[in-house]
């Protein structure tokens, strides 16, 4: 049997969730809040993820750590519109990315 790490990870646009919430919620609340805001999405994010994957794999949650990167909106769409269809992503998407681990 071979043995080797595993990671789960979710890239996302930077900054798309902080936009699409202060356009939502308006001006009335204020940048911290929203912050606050997102830094929660993140670990609900992160715990449905952790939740999820269990249940259909047989693994230790501890052992497969799940991270949230960010990417730039110009290196994003760039990847994701040229990425082929039969192809799986897999850790190199992260640096074609130049995506950066958002802080939990």
């Amino acid at each position: 049997m071979i043995q080797q790490p595993v990671t789960t990870a979710v890239i996302l646009e930077k900054g798309r969730l902080h936009a699409t919430l202060e356009e939502t919620l308006g001006s009335s609340v204020s940048h911290s809040v929203i912050d606050n805001i997102v830094s929660d999405i993140y670990e609900l994010m992160l715990e449905w993820l952790n939740n999820d994957l269990t249940q259909y794999y047989h693994f230790n949650k501890s052992d497969v750590p799940v991270r949230i990167y960010e990417a730039e909106a110009r290196q994003f769409y760039d990847v994701v519109l040229h990425f082929p269809e039969n192809v799986k992503p897999g850790p190199e998407i992260i640096s074609k990315m130049q995506a950066k681990p958002v802080a939990n």
